[in-house]
């Protein structure tokens, strides 16, 4: 067991990048209660498409009261959940639900997590807007991404060979891609090459042999989305279901938890009601 954590760790910091780090920090004190004892700290980590919920939450959290000091990194869900386990941070944001590797460790270790749905969103293929495909069955993304089908003409398009994207193995996004799209019976493709959301965007937005894919809020004029099954990534068409690739976004801690995490839970959960599409998500449940 202890070989395989090992691997475990060695597998996320060989493919996360280093945390993109927001620290929101308020020091003022009741002149009653002194500095140490009048602050509380919450430190955040993992998940990319759930960063700006988090630090919207935290901003509105420390505006209220000032005594707080929240921390907001980034990293992938792997990365959050275990730091979770490990004891460095108080909750995990996650784009999918905890892999066996880390339920594993986590019970090695005694840890005993729960989760919390907080929002939902989409994931979304693209390529570059100079590629006439814009429509993909669940079968042909999957047939491009286990590298069954290597050439756009195969499915449509004009005669260039395939360069594949894909986010890491740590990544919440490709875990959930690999639940919803790869399937149990198929593997990524070995020629992928692996990107952050944003540098994965920019690579498809000036490649045009490329596909991509991201959480829906990464969407923007740079890329062209693609329909899956014929049905569009519109914000309608994933609210009404109609769309296929629609996950669940989580946040993870321990089942000891203090009140002030379970306060800020509650406060991202309603952040994520009031803000959902600002935000580029969606509330509520389905």
């Amino acid at each position: 067991m202890i070989f395989g954590y090992l691997t475990l760790h060695r597998t996320l910091a060989k493919y996360m990048a280093l945390p993109l780090l927001v620290l929101f920090l308020a020091a003022c004190q009741s002149a009653a209660v002194p500095a140490a004892e009048a602050r509380h700290s919450i430190h955040i980590r993992g998940s990319g498409a759930l960063m700006p919920l988090a630090q919207l939450t935290a901003e509105n959290l420390m505006q209220e009261q000032p005594e707080a000091i929240v921390t907001v990194s980034g990293g992938g869900s792997g990365r959050g959940i275990l730091s979770l386990i490990d004891g460095t941070c108080d909750i995990a944001l996650a784009s999918a639900q905890i892999i066996p590797e880390l339920e594993a460790l986590a019970a090695d270790r005694d840890v005993q997590l729960e989760s919390a749905i907080v929002a939902y969103d989409a994931i979304v293929p693209f390529v570059h807007p100079a590629n006439p495909v814009r429509n993909l069955t669940l079968e042909q993304l999957r047939s491009l991404y286990d590298g069954t089908l290597t050439s756009w003409s195969e499915v449509g398009g004009p005669n260039l060979p395939v360069v594949l994207i894909s986010r890491n193995a740590s990544s919440g996004t490709y875990e959930a891609w690999k639940q919803l799209v790869l399937g149990p019976k198929s593997i990524l493709s070995g020629q992928a090459l692996l990107m952050e959301s944003q540098p994965m965007k920019t690579y498809v937005s000036t490649h045009p042999e490329a596909i991509g894919f991201s959480a829906f809020s990464y969407l923007d004029d740079s890329i062209a989305p693609l329909a899956v099954d014929g049905a569009a990534p519109t914000r309608s068409a994933i609210e009404q279901g109609q769309y296929p690739l629609r996950r669940p976004l989580y946040v993870y801690f321990r089942a000891d938890a203090p009140e002030p995490i379970r306060t800020f839970i509650r406060s991202i959960q309603q952040t994520a009601s009031e803000h959902s599409e600002s935000l580029g998500l969606f509330a509520g449940e389905g």
